[in-house]
C-alpha cells in the first residue's frame, strides 16, 4: 500500500513538472529575452531598433499575445520620433525604449527587475513651428515628445522686460507623443519674448519657444524742415553825451505750424554792442526778439537784425502693436 502511494506521488510530481515546464518556460524565455535586451540598451552605442526587433523575433509563440503587442507599440513609438524626422535625440529614444522594456519586465516578474521601477516624466523633443512668428499668428503649436499628458503640463509667458505670467493653456490631442497647443488663447503680443512649457510639478522648462517680433520697414529719415525769414532790419543808434543803452523789440508771434529758429544780429559799423535775446525764452511759438544796443558817448552803431522761423516737423505715427489671439 505504501509503495503504491509513493508511485502515485511520483507520477503526480512528473505531471506537475511537465505542466509547469510547458506553462512556465515561455515566461522565463520572455523574461530572459527582456533582461538581455535591457542590458544591451544600456550601451550608448546600442541600436534600439535592432535590439527591439531581435527581441520580438525571439519571443516564444506562447508569449507573443500581449508581450508582442506591447513590444510592437514600443517599436512604433520609437520609430515615430527617431531620425531622420529629427523629433528626438537617438540616445533619449534608446533610454525610453529601455525603460519601457523594463516596465514590461516588471509586469512579468517584479522580484528582480534589471532597473528600479520609475515614473516617466514628459519629454518635449521639438515644437513645430520652432519659433512663434507674430507676423503669422499661427493658432496652433505642435509639441512632439514622449509621455506627454495635457493634465501634467503648464504654460507660462515670459515678457520682453523679464517678467513672467501664467497662461491658461488648452492642449488638443491624445496623451503620448504629440500634443497641440492652442496659441490663440495665449494672447501673445510684441511685449512677449518666450513661450515656456513645463511639467506642473517641476520648475525645469521642457521646451522654450521664442516669440519673434513683427518685421517692420525702417522708419523714414527725419528731413529738416525749411527755414524762412520773418523780419530783417537795419538798426542805426547814436550815442548821446552820456552814451546809450536801450532795447528794441523785433518780430511777432510765429506763423501757425512754425516755431522760432534764430535771432541773429551782426554789427556792421561803429563801436559798442548789440545783444539779442528772446522776449519769452520758454515759448517756442513766440518769435519776438529784443536787441539791446549799448554804445559809449558820442559814438554811433549800425547793426543788422534777422529773425527766422522753421516749420514744425511732422510727427510720425507710432506703429500699432501686433497682438495675436
Amino acid at each position: 500500500m505504501l509503495s503504491f502511494a509513493i508511485k502515485l506521488v511520483r507520477r503526480c510530481a512528473v505531471v506537475i513538472a511537465v505542466v509547469c515546464l510547458s506553462a512556465c518556460s515561455p515566461k522565463n524565455q520572455v523574461v530572459e529575452g527582456l533582461d538581455k535586451a535591457i542590458g544591451e540598451l544600456g550601451k550608448p552605442s546600442a541600436n534600439w531598433h535592432s535590439i527591439a526587433s531581435a527581441l520580438d523575433k525571439s519571443l516564444p509563440e506562447a508569449g507573443k499575445t500581449q508581450i508582442g503587442a506591447d513590444l510592437e507599440r514600443v517599436i512604433q513609438s520609437g520609430l515615430a520620433s527617431s531620425p531622420p524626422d529629427g523629433r528626438c535625440d537617438a540616445n533619449l529614444i534608446r533610454e525610453r525604449v529601455r525603460q519601457e522594456l523594463n516596465r514590461m519586465r516588471v509586469k512579468l516578474d517584479a522580484r528582480k527587475p534589471p532597473l528600479p521601477p520609475s515614473q516617466l516624466v514628459p519629454v518635449i523633443c521639438e515644437p513645430s513651428p520652432a519659433i512663434y512668428d507674430l507676423d503669422r499668428c499661427v493658432a496652433k503649436l505642435d509639441l512632439y515628445g514622449h509621455d506627454l499628458d495635457a493634465a501634467a503640463l503648464a504654460v507660462s509667458i515670459k515678457a520682453v522686460n523679464g517678467q513672467s505670467r501664467s497662461a491658461e493653456a488648452t492642449f488638443v490631442g491624445e496623451s503620448g507623443r504629440l500634443l497641440t497647443l492652442d496659441t490663440a488663447a495665449l494672447k501673445l503680443s510684441e511685449d512677449d519674448a518666450q513661450i515656456i512649457v513645463r511639467a506642473r510639478d517641476g520648475q525645469t522648462a521642457l521646451v522654450v519657444i521664442d516669440v519673434a517680433p513683427p518685421v517692420r520697414p525702417p522708419p523714414a529719415p527725419v528731413m529738416p524742415t525749411p527755414v524762412r525769414t520773418i523780419e530783417e532790419a537795419l538798426a542805426h543808434v547814436d550815442g548821446r553825451s552820456f552814451g546809450e543803452n536801450k532795447g528794441v523789440t523785433y518780430g511777432r508771434r510765429c506763423t501757425p505750424g512754425h516755431h522760432r529758429s534764430e535771432c541773429s544780429v551782426k554789427q556792421l559799423s561803429g563801436s559798442g554792442q548789440c545783444e539779442p535775446s528772446w522776449v519769452d525764452p520758454t515759448n517756442q511759438d513766440d518769435c519776438r526778439c529784443r536787441v539791446q544796443f549799448k554804445l559809449p558817448a558820442f559814438e554811433s552803431l549800425d547793426c543788422r537784425v534777422r529773425l527766422t522761423e522753421r516749420a514744425n516737423a511732422r510727427e510720425q505715427a507710432a506703429p500699432k502693436k501686433v497682438a495675436c489671439g
